[in-house]
């Protein structure tokens, strides 16, 4: 889809008096501004929306002393495709010195550039687009009844295994030659363990000096008492479709591995390929409309990277410690996945894919809940650095579980203007996803639990799947909370929708950024408005920009919103604080 492209000219201009006539030319259009009887000057703390042509022509005042304040355009669209683009123009601006207290100031564009590292989301970039493109509700069976799960062809079922059984597993081809519900090896795998919720198979190809049998059903014991109770109690319990009793399959193999080239300084840990849902043939299909995947092993079933200790004297990924660590927290995040495609499926009887913006938002609730779960702590405690440091316990599990979220919330926080949280799946998408859910539950005034099972439960996606949980247009909350980024534990005074209780991220953020080798900063991307500069910005559907001015004490300013030769679009939406 073309961009969308609308043009905004934003002019800020002071006048020496509040109610005298102004000692420079403000131009026409700005003159109204220069001697109407403005409101009052905003309170610190004080914020004010405005959209479409509400936005047209704002007066603010300083009152007594200099105040400062920032800017907040948010581009209301949920098409993530287009792009919002304007300039903004300013006339003897004061320049800005706090608050945020210059501790906490966000740090301003144009700072260091430092390389990004070498991210592994190309691959499940892949993935979905593979799962998508071929895999879904064909037109042959629009309007077909639509049975519940009941498998009735017997000996299409594995049933529940025993330790020692060797397993045919197909793992599907991703070299994109061939799409993998056609291409695919089949690795002879032993069972190594069977828990109450998990059958452990261990490939027999994967390397010498691995994981014992004792520590795969160590494994699999955490997937029961940990992954399993947490995923199924915010999100359902997946279907059954290989009826083994409600057990997943977690297949460690080096086939993983394979998928990370050498050298590479990233790597795959494991994922969940929605092939497995769909039945390999017509006697496995229940759901008429439900297309076939030969390579299917219709049953729920991880993928997970192996130890190797030959290529880990190379690349630390491979080292045991390194796949235990990741292990739990990267079944904990594919099984949100596998609970929303696997009930969308074949107990909600949606029509749809859950969005990916939305549906890797949810996967990394999970992974936050986990986090949660081991670490003793809770939502709500607006979490700083000194708690995350208060104990062994609870930074083991930010290391397993929490710290990918954070790390992908500073990728976001760098440039929310051309990120998004409802854009496509990447990870400064997951970041401001996961956050804004976070924000959204902390809001909401039921339990965590009914917004995020109500979610998973759906049988529409994306915002309008988020819109009818949240009962209110969730593209309004989306604007709430881009100001909440910047207002929350640094300007006092803010009403409780502009902030976010669960985390303290002024504190937490800057212990994140050397992780990406950023500075140790909050590094929210600011923008700083100067007399006679004119700034360009563009923002993505869903993304916002900063941007910070000053007023002289005793003056006013008029800010001018226009789209070219016209009145601004109503998708174009503008909050303002008073920071000073």
């Amino acid at each position: 889809m073309k961009p969308t492209r609308f043009a905004v000219l934003l002019l800020v201009a002071l006048t020496a008096c509040i109610e005298e006539t102004p000692t420079e030319s403000l131009g026409r259009s700005l003159l109204p501004c220069a001697f109407r009887s403005g409101s009052a000057p905003m309170a610190v703390g004080e914020v004010q929306t405005f959209r479409g042509t509400e936005a047209e022509l704002l007066c603010l005042l300083s009152g007594s002393g200099k105040a400062e304040y920032t800017l907040v355009p948010f581009y209301a669209s949920s098409a993530d495709s287009t792009s919002l683009s304007f300039q903004v123009t300013g006339g003897n601006l004061e320049g800005v010195q706090g608050p945020p207290n210059p501790a906490l100031l966000p740090a301003l564009d144009g700072g260091d550039a430092m390389g990004r590292p070498v991210r592994d989301h190309e691959f499940h970039l892949r993935l979905q687009a593979l799962a998508r493109r071929r895999l879904g509700f064909s037109a042959a069976g629009a309007g077909a009844a639509r049975p519940s799960l009941e498998l009735s062809a017997a000996d299409e079922v594995q049933g529940t295994p025993r330790v020692g059984d060797i397993l045919p597993i197909r793992v599907p081809d991703f070299s994109g030659r061939v799409h993998p519900c056609d291409a695919y090896s089949t690795r002879p795998s032993r069972v190594v363990a069977v828990t109450q919720r998990a059958i452990v198979v261990a490939d027999q190809a994967n390397p010498a000096g691995g994981f014992t049998d004792a520590e795969y059903r160590a494994i699999g014991e955490t997937f029961d008492t940990l992954v399993y109770p947490i995923n199924v109690e915010y999100f359902g319990t997946p279907a059954d479709v290989d009826a083994n009793e409600g057990r997943s399959i977690l297949f460690f193999s080096k086939a993983v591995n394979d998928l990370t080239p050498p050298g590479s300084g990233g790597y795959i840990a494991g994922f969940f390929w929605p092939g497995d849902l769909f039945p390999a043939n017509r006697s496995q299909r229940t759901r008429a409309d439900l297309d076939l995947c030969p390579q299917s092993n219709f049953s729920e079933i991880f993928y997970l990277m192996v130890p190797d200790p030959v290529r880990a004297l190379r690349e630390s990924a491979f080292s045991k410690q390194n796949v235990v660590r990741n292990s739990v927290g990267t079944v904990g995040h594919e099984f949100e996945h596998l609970i929303n495609a696997s009930r969308r499926l074949y107990v909600n009887q949606a029509n749809e894919f859950e969005e990916s913006w939305l549906d890797e938002g949810l996967a990394h609730i999970a992974e936050e809940l986990l986090f949660y779960r081991a670490s003793g702590l809770a939502p709500r405690q607006n979490i700083d650095f000194t708690r995350l440091n208060s104990s062994q316990r609870v930074l083991d599990a930010l290391n397993n579980f929490q710290v990918d979220n954070l790390v992908r919330f500073e990728l976001y926080l760098e440039e929310p203007d051309s990120n998004s949280l409802i854009g496509e799946d990447d990870f400064p998408t997951r970041g401001a996803a996961w956050a804004f859910l976070r924000y959204a539950a902390d809001r909401e005034t039921g339990p965590d639990r009914d917004m995020f099972f109500n979610l998973v439960n759906s049988r529409s996606s994306g915002v309008t799947n988020l819109s009818a949980v949240l009962r209110t247009n969730s593209l309004d909350w989306m604007q709430d909370w881009t100001m909440a980024v910047y207002t929350d534990d640094a300007v006092p005074g803010v009403d409780a929708r502009f902030t976010q209780p669960s985390w303290n991220f002024r504190s937490v953020m800057p212990r994140i950024a050397p992780f990406l080798n950023r500075p140790q900063a909050f590094n929210l991307k600011v923008g700083i408005l100067t007399s006679g500069a004119e700034r360009n910005v563009t923002i993505q559907a869903g993304g916002a920009a900063y941007l910070r001015f000053g007023i002289a004490e005793g003056s006013r300013i008029a800010l001018l919103t226009r789209r070219r030769g016209d009145t601004p679009p109503e998708s174009l939406r503008l909050s303002i604080v008073r920071t000073r």
